[in-house]
């Protein structure tokens, strides 16, 4: 194992103590209420918008209702998603800092502690839609960076793909991410004609 893959695993390691350490304190009606009872709505072959009203998209509900069947219908069941997102956001964040901080590696420890810390307090009481709708911007985030350095155009399609995941789950981050990639692609100087096409692929997707 090289230094670099300990070093993600030690990271990831103790992101995850720190949510499982942080999670699961108390309840929270409004977000943890709307999505285990949609959830288990779901479970029973309901619609949503036809049988019953949530106040966001469904996709993060029907990710929670997929793990209710599969592991029972168990309210820390839900939480561990959200302990897991957490760890795979903050882990996430010290490998783009990675990228860009070059030989200045103490700024991506600095990146990662500051998302960690600043994530802690949202694991507690919520199940918030937002862990999924961040979830997948990262994803979205990762196939972006991996086209620009590739500029293989199955790639940004992959990426329009887990936007609109992101979208369905929270419809304004998903937004944000959008018109984000887009208005790099198009002010891309070298590959301007390019990058238009590109953004569109990604809008279209």
């Amino acid at each position: 194992m090289t230094w670099r893959v300990k070093r993600f695993a030690v990271v990831s390691i103790i992101t995850l103590v720190l949510g499982l350490l942080a999670s699961n304190k108390f309840w929270f009606p409004y977000d943890d209420g709307a999505t285990l009872t949609s959830a288990e709505l779901i479970l029973r072959g309901c619609l949503p918008y036809r049988d019953f009203v949530t106040p966001y998209p469904p996709f993060h509900y029907y990710i929670i209702a997929l793990l209710f069947k599969i592991f029972g219908v168990n309210h820390l069941v839900a939480r561990l998603y959200v302990v897991l997102t957490y760890t795979v956001i903050s882990t996430f964040t010290f490998y783009a800092a990675t990228l860009f901080a070059g030989r200045f590696r103490k700024v991506a420890y600095l990146a990662w502690a500051a998302c960690a810390m600043a994530l802690v307090p949202r694991l507690g009481p919520t199940l918030s839609v937002n862990w999924t709708a961040f979830l997948f911007v990262y994803l979205s985030f990762a196939l972006f960076y991996i086209f620009i350095k590739r500029r293989q155009s199955y790639l940004i399609f992959l990426s329009g793909i887990t936007t609109g995941f992101a979208l369905i789950s929270k419809q304004d981050i998903g937004l944000y991410a959008v018109v984000a990639q887009f208005a790099v692609l198009i002010m891309m100087p070298v590959i301007n004609r390019d990058g238009l096409r590109s953004g569109f692929s990604s809008l279209t997707s």
